[in-house]
């Protein structure tokens, strides 16, 4: 979850101070999703097999 984390917060630093083009707020919507579903995994644990 660490590195969606470190995505997001680079993804937005890299853009800070100025409007967002609609590419940039799906990209952002893309990162938050990958963000909760590494979250949900880490929540629900490891999965069979593991």
């Amino acid at each position: 979850m660490s590195a969606a984390n470190e995505a997001i917060r680079h993804f937005v630093r890299e853009r800070a101070g100025g409007a967002w083009t609609r590419a940039e707020l799906a990209e952002l919507d893309r990162l938050r999703r990958a963000w909760r579903r590494a979250r949900s995994a880490d929540q629900n644990g490891p999965g069979p097999g593991a």
